[in-house]
C-alpha cells in the first residue's frame, strides 16, 4: 500500500480512538423490536423506511410449518421522529419459506430476495429481483451469478445491493471444506446475468468477515468480523476503496467500544446522510435486536446528494412512471439511472461528489427536460428537491435547454453542453420534418440591445453545433433573440438571474 494511504488509514485510526464514546446505542422500541428476532436491517436512503427480517414471530406467513420461519418486515418513520409499527411485507416476497429482503436499490423500485426462484418456487440458494409496479412487487425471478454454487456453499450468507442495482457484496464460504465466511462482489452484466464473483482480498482473513453493508458513496464498505483485536465475537469495520476497482481497499478500522460490545455487532445500514447507523446487536438482551447510533464524522461515509422530485407531465399534471438518466457532463457519460413510483411519479438519485452532472426523465412522446447540479465542490450531505416536468413534443410547445452552458458574457458553447444538445439532435433526425426556433434569452443585466444580440448569438451558436454535428438540414432550424423581454423569474437575485439565462427551442411544426 503506498505511503499517503497508509498515513490516511492511521490518522482515521488516531480520530475514531478520540470519538469513540460520541454515540451511544439506543434501541429501537417495541414497533420494531419484539420478542422474536430481528435482523438485516435495510434503512432506505432517505431515512424513513427500515426493512428488516423477523424471525420466529407468529404473524410470519411460514410459522405454522416452521416456528424458526423468517419473513421481510418493514416500518415507516412518522412525522414525530418515532417509527411506526412494522408491517409483513406479505407475498410474494414472503411465503412459507425462510424469506429476507436482501436489498434494495435507491429509488426503492427494485429489490433482491433470498433464494433462486422459478416459476414462483425457491428451488435452490441465491439471489431472485423482484419489481415495485402499480400492482405491488413483482413474483421474484432467479439471478444467475456465475460460478455461485462453488463458493456459497456455508451455513449462511449475507450480502448488500448498492444503491443503483449494478453490484452484490456477499459473504460466503470459499469452499466446500471452509467453515469461514468472506466477502465477494458480484457485477451485473445484462438481464438475468451477473460477473464471476471476485474476492475482496484486501479486506479478507482466516476468519470471518460477513454482514457487508456499502454506503451510498459507493465507496465505503462496513462489515462484521471475529478477527482478533476485537471486542466481542463480531465487531463492526470500516474500509474504503482506494480507486476505482474493488482490489484496493483501506486498511479496515474497527468502530471502537460505542459500536461494538462483547457480544455479536452485525447488519451495519446507513442513510444517504451517514448521520446514522442502525445494526443488530444482542447486547443488551441476549436477543438480537436493532440499534441506532449516532456516528462521527470520521465514521461516515464520503458526502452525496439525495435529490427527489416527482414527475409529471407538464400539461395535465398527472404522474408519470419513467426512468431517470444522470450522466456525467464533462464527457458525457452515462452514470446511471433510477425508476420513479409508478403510482406517486416520485423519484430518488444519489450523487457522489466530484462531478457536474445532468439528469433527465425519458417518457415515449415527450422531450427529456433536463436539470444540472454541480457537485465539484461537495463537503457535506444534502437533500434536494427537484421536480421534472416532461413536455408533450407537439406543435407550438416550448421547452428549455437547461443543460446549455457559456461564459459569463459570451457566447462560445462550453463542452458540457454536448450531452444536451445531442439528445436535440437526435429528436430532429428521428422527425425529419420537424422544424424548431432557437429562441435565446438573458437576465436584465446590460442594455436592451447588448442583450438582444447577446442572446441571439447563444441561439446562433446552439444552432451551428447541431449543423455541424448532425444531417439536419439549416431551413429547419432559426433562431431569435429576445433579450431580457421574456423573464420567466424575478431578477431580483443570481438564481433568478440564473433561470432567465436560458436556450429554448420552439416547435413550429411537427
Amino acid at each position: 500500500m503506498r505511503k499517503g494511504y497508509l498515513l490516511a488509514a492511521l490518522l482515521l485510526v488516531v480520530s475514531l480512538k478520540a470519538q469513540d464514546h460520541r454515540g451511544r446505542p439506543v434501541r429501537l422500541g417495541p414497533n420494531v423490536n419484539s420478542s422474536a428476532e430481528e435482523i438485516h436491517p435495510i434503512i432506505s436512503p432517505d431515512g424513513k423506511t427500515l426493512y428488516f427480517v423477523r424471525g420466529g414471530h407468529a404473524q410470519n406467513i411460514g410459522f405454522r410449518w416452521n416456528p424458526r420461519d423468517q419473513d421481510a418486515w418493514y416500518s415507516k418513520m412518522g412525522n414525530d421522529g418515532e417509527w411506526g409499527p412494522a408491517r409483513n411485507m406479505g407475498p410474494p416476497i414472503n411465503n412459507r419459506y425462510h424469506n429476507s429482503l436482501a436489498g434494495i436499490t435507491g429509488d426503492g423500485t427494485q429489490a433482491i430476495v433470498l433464494n433462486y426462484y422459478r416459476e414462483g418456487e425457491p428451488i435452490e440458494s441465491g439471489y431472485s429481483w423482484t419489481r415495485l409496479s402499480k400492482k405491488g412487487w413483482s413474483m421474484p425471478i432467479g439471478i444467475d451469478i456465475m460460478g455461485f454454487s462453488e463458493i456459497s456453499v456455508g451455513p449462511s450468507v449475507s450480502q448488500c445491493l448498492s444503491e443503483d442495482g449494478k453490484t452484490i457484496v456477499f459473504s460466503a464460504s470459499r469452499n466446500r471444506d471452509d467453515t469461514n465466511q468472506n466477502l465477494y462482489v458480484t457485477f451485473h452484466v445484462a438481464g438475468s446475468e451477473w460477473s464471476l464473483p471476485q474476492p475482496l482480498v484486501d479486506l479478507n482473513t482466516d476468519d470471518d468477515e460477513i454482514c457487508p453493508f456499502l454506503a451510498a458513496d459507493g465507496k465505503t464498505l462496513y462489515f462484521s468480523s471475529d478477527r482478533k483485536g476485537g471486542y466481542g465475537d463480531d465487531d463492526v469495520y470500516m474500509a474504503r476503496r482506494l480507486d476505482d476497482s474493488w482490489e484496493s481497499w483501506s486498511e479496515p478500522v474497527n468502530l471502537g467500544p460505542s459500536v461494538n460490545t462483547e457480544g455479536a455487532d452485525m447488519y451495519y445500514t446507513i442513510p444517504a446522510s451517514g448521520r446514522y447507523a442502525y445494526y443488530v446487536s444482542s447486547a443488551e438482551t441476549g436477543n438480537l435486536d436493532i440499534y441506532r447510533i449516532e456516528l462521527p464524522e470520521s465514521m461516515r461515509p464520503l458526502p452525496v446528494v439525495l435529490i427527489t422530485g416527482r414527475i409529471y407531465n407538464s400539461k395535465t399534471k398527472k404522474p408519470i412512471e419513467t426512468e431517470v438518466v444522470y450522466e456525467s457532463l464533462a464527457d458525457g457519460t452515462r452514470v446511471g439511472s433510477v425508476k420513479s413510483n409508478p403510482l406517486t411519479g416520485m423519484y430518488q438519485i444519489i450523487l457522489p461528489s466530484g462531478k457536474l452532472y445532468g439528469f433527465y426523465a425519458n417518457a415515449e412522446g415527450m422531450y427529456p427536460v433536463s436539470q444540472n447540479i454541480d457537485l465539484r465542490g461537495l463537503d457535506s450531505y444534502r437533500e434536494i428537491r427537484r421536480d421534472l416536468s416532461l413536455t408533450p413534443i407537439e406543435q407550438g410547445a416550448t421547452i428549455t435547454l437547461n443543460n446549455i452552458f457559456f461564459d459569463f458574457d459570451k457566447s462560445d458553447l462550453r463542452s458540457e453542453s454536448k450531452p444536451e444538445i445531442d439528445r436535440l439532435i437526435a429528436l430532429l433526425e428521428a422527425s425529419p420534418s420537424m422544424r424548431v426556433q432557437l429562441n435565446g434569452h438573458t437576465d436584465n443585466v446590460g442594455t436592451v440591445e447588448y442583450n438582444r444580440k447577446l442572446s441571439e448569438n447563444r441561439a446562433n451558436a446552439v444552432r451551428e453545433y447541431i449543423l455541424t454535428h448532425s444531417t439536419v438540414r439549416s431551413d429547419r432550424v432559426t433562431t431569435k433573440g429576445f433579450g431580457f423581454t421574456r423573464p420567466v423569474s424575478p431578477n431580483d437575485d443570481e438564481e433568478g438571474k440564473q433561470k432567465n439565462r436560458r436556450v429554448e427551442f420552439l416547435i413550429l411544426s411537427k
